[in-house]
């Protein structure tokens, strides 16, 4: 007997008594076990009597053995003893197990889980109690949204103890909603095609349904359900959907209990029909988005153009031959959704002619002819032909090279044009680029202080010419001075008297600023020398000296002579005089012979002899 009971299972930590249930008058003992009495060998201490307390610590199968010493004998006259043994079970009170969901709809799930007690009594809190066994799942929907104490107690059957164990019920939080953040058409076909779903937002201890929204009676129909990752981000793969049309998909939140949540707001599918026509590709796309911002084209992973939600066609033209140009459409909805057609991809092959270049000449400082073609935008040259036409004669091919530009190191000085073709990577031709004719000068030297300029006129800007410009360079081919020039012609009649060499060239300025410079030509200015063929050193003030003047030499010697040869004066200064005297005597009036030697900028060497008359 446990806690005045008859128990036929025994908790531990409880006194226990046993008693004999006959009324039959006899000395009763106990052997409290748990291994069986042996009647041979035992100690008399352990032993209890009828209704002493005992106190079991440890669970398990105890057998309780009774002996009962009737106080007769036996034929042999010994005292009769008779033995009786029962099983029990001693068994611990512990908090019993269960495990608990929270769900929607003020649900909550209650799970036995405990392998210990008989029964559960389930005490909800809110005045509900059920009486349950091992395994049991119970349901139970609160009619407030207010938090509530659930008690579970276990039992077992035939015993006197129990224990119990509690839960804090909170109402449940609806999680964040799920996004989708992409779907993908990955493989096209009407059975089996497939999509790529990019989900995030998603939380643990919940699932995801995947659905499509069908226009039937049950408007979504469900294609896949998954468990997220720890991340919260997930890649689902649909297979064996319709990809050939548009439709529009949903995620929907599921809890543990299995109730319906939240759902996404529907997304469409994106579908692209391209086709190649001539040398154009041709892209129609269309979907069922409730929710549309923009389109984006894409050509080969890279943006080519974005357009307004109600534009479903572009046209793409701009390629490069035998090239390989896949394309892409993508929806970007108000909701921050995106949707992605499926890729499709084309080799092109142009056959159409190129647009014609405009070619640029200009001579440079070797007064040779360089040559820049351009082509339009959008086009690509593997290789130019230069075509040549000098005086007015036919065009003939000079050079075909890789570049853009080449320089003709056979240029003259006589009226020259220029044309170029170009051929692009499928070895079309262009048509004739625009002519260009670059400005042939010409100069002359009338006297020693004036030089007269004649030029052709400039072809090449189609934008037309701002200006032509007369430049002088110095021995650096440094512009020094600039002359605007009108017309053809130029007459320079205050030559600098700085250079020996004079470098002219024109200069030719397009509307847009593009320039184009003319043939360089030199003109080697003569000596200036003046030297007097008499003087009157007489002392009144004119003419007293002799003097030699001149320009454009760097150097200079003069030595004047007697008639016998005597040298009577030498100077390499070309300020200083002869005053017609000789170790400070004045020389007779007479011929006197003079050497003048000088040094020109370009290093030339001049000289000059004659005769001087002294009068007096």
């Amino acid at each position: 007997m446990q806690n005045g009971i008859i128990v036929e299972n025994i908790c531990t930590g409880i006194p226990v008594s046993f008693s004999n249930c006959s009324n039959q008058s006899a000395t009763i003992f106990y052997y409290t076990g748990p291994e069986a009495f042996n009647p041979q060998q035992f100690e008399q201490e352990e032993l209890i009597k009828a209704q002493e307390n005992v106190t079991f610590q440890n669970p398990g199968t105890y057998k309780i053995t009774q002996i009962i010493n009737t106080g007769k004998v036996d034929a042999n006259g010994e005292v009769i003893t008779e033995i009786f043994e029962k099983e029990y079970k001693v068994r611990e009170a512990l908090p019993p197990a269960f495990t608990t969901i929270t769900c929607g709809n003020n649900q909550v799930q209650i799970l036995i889980t405990d392998q210990n007690y008989d029964t559960f009594t389930i005490d909800f809190g809110d005045g509900t109690v059920y009486t349950v066994n091992q395994g049991d799942q119970v349901p139970h929907f609160y009619l407030d949204n207010q938090a509530h104490i659930i008690t579970v107690e276990g039992s077992y059957e035939n015993s006197s103890c129990s224990a119990t164990a509690t839960f804090n019920y909170t109402p449940f939080v609806n999680p964040p909603a799920p996004t989708i953040t992409e779907i993908r058409v990955v493989e096209e076909d009407p059975n089996s095609g497939v999509l790529e779903l990019a989900l995030n937002n998603l939380q643990a201890g919940y699932s995801y349904t995947i659905e499509r929204f069908t226009g039937g009676p049950v408007p979504f129909e469900e294609l896949a359900s998954i468990v997220p990752n720890a991340l919260g981000n997930n890649s689902v793969r649909i297979e064996n959907v319709n990809t050939l049309t548009p439709e529009r998909y949903r995620v929907l939140t599921v809890d543990a209990c299995e109730n319906p949540i939240d759902f996404t707001l529907p997304t469409s599918s994106l579908i692209l029909e391209a086709e190649q026509v001539n040398n154009e590709v041709q892209l129609n796309w269309s979907d069922i988005s409730q929710f549309p911002q923009q389109y984006e084209v894409y050509r080969n992973g890279v943006l080519l153009q974005t357009l307004a939600p109600d534009v479903t066609s572009y046209t793409d033209s701009d390629f490069s031959c035998n090239q390989t140009y896949c394309y892409t459409i993508r929806l970007r909805e108000t909701n921050g959704t995106s949707s992605v057609s499926a890729e499709k991809c084309f080799t092109i092959s142009n056959t159409s002619v190129p647009p014609a270049g405009t070619l640029y000449s200009t001579f440079n400082t070797a007064n040779q002819v360089e040559l820049v073609l351009e082509v339009p935008q959008g086009q690509e040259a593997t290789r130019v032909s230069y075509h040549k036409s000098r005086l007015g004669a036919p065009y003939a091919a000079i050079a075909t090279v890789p570049q853009l530009q080449f320089t003709d190191a056979n240029a003259d000085l006589n009226p020259v044009c220029y044309k170029a073709y170009y051929a692009n990577s499928c070895g079309q031709s262009s048509s004739e680029s625009s002519t260009t004719c670059p400005v042939i000068l010409r100069a002359a030297q009338p006297n020693d202080v004036s030089a007269s300029f004649a030029w052709s006129g400039f072809i090449g800007f189609a934008e037309g010419i701002r200006s032509y410009t007369l430049e002088l360079l110095d021995d650096n081919l440094q512009v020094i001075a600039t002359i605007p020039v009108t017309g053809n012609t130029y007459t320079e009649n205050n030559l600098n008297e700085e250079l020996q060499t004079l470098r002219y060239r024109i200069r030719v300025t397009s509307n847009n600023d593009r320039v184009s410079y003319s043939n360089s030509i030199a003109i080697e200015q003569k000596l200036r020398l003046y030297i007097p063929s008499a003087f009157t050193p007489n002392g009144d003030g004119l003419n007293d000296l002799f003097e030699v003047k001149g320009e454009t030499f760097t150097a200079f010697t003069i030595q004047i002579y007697h008639r016998s040869g005597n040298l009577l004066f030498s100077s390499s200064d070309q300020q200083q005089s002869w005053d017609g005297t000789h170790q400070g005597k004045p020389m007779p009036a007479g011929a006197y012979v003079y050497e003048v030697n000088v040094t020109l900028r370009n290093g030339m060497q001049k000289n000059r002899r004659g005769t001087v008359t002294i009068l007096r």
